[in-house]
């Protein structure tokens, strides 16, 4: 997917970056993922940004990240997020069209799309911390 979006930050030619066009623009990063896909839109050292877009009936790992913190938009769909302190003290709460949700480092989560879910995710530049607890793709030894 090549669409751009205007920004002036200096972006690695890296693969699980995104990079930097002659023009100041970057080109988006899609990237297939076991629940539908995530949007890479801008990477920076000061933070990310992101759309996860979530299949209904799909689920994203039970996780947490030991640095990164993220806010999370709904912009469209109906869904579940699940959310708490460890694996055992969670709580399962409706995500849905118009929420947003701070999540910081060490809280553990994850989301369900009962509808489509498009989700915008801004964060903290540490995209590759993830330790899964548990994942529906058997996904646990990896990273995202």
């Amino acid at each position: 997917m090549t669409n751009t979006t205007h920004h002036q930050d200096t972006i690695y030619d890296d693969p699980k970056r995104l990079r930097t066009l002659e023009t100041g623009f970057i080109e988006r990063k899609l990237v297939k993922k076991p629940w539908g896909s995530e949007e890479l839109l801008v990477y920076t050292d000061s933070y990310a940004l992101k759309f996860l877009n979530v299949d209904a009936g799909e689920r994203l790992s039970l996780q947490y990240h030991k640095e990164k913190m993220e806010t999370l938009h709904v912009l469209e769909g109906k869904g579940k997020v699940v959310l708490g302190e460890s694996e055992d003290a969670v709580r399962t709460v409706p995500f849905e069209q118009g929420m947003t949700l701070h999540v910081m480092p060490g809280t553990v989560h994850t989301f369900e799309a009962v509808t489509p879910l498009r989700i915008l995710e801004a964060s903290t530049p540490q995209i590759w911390d993830v330790v899964r607890l548990k994942d529906k793709y058997d996904r646990t030894a990896k990273k995202a």
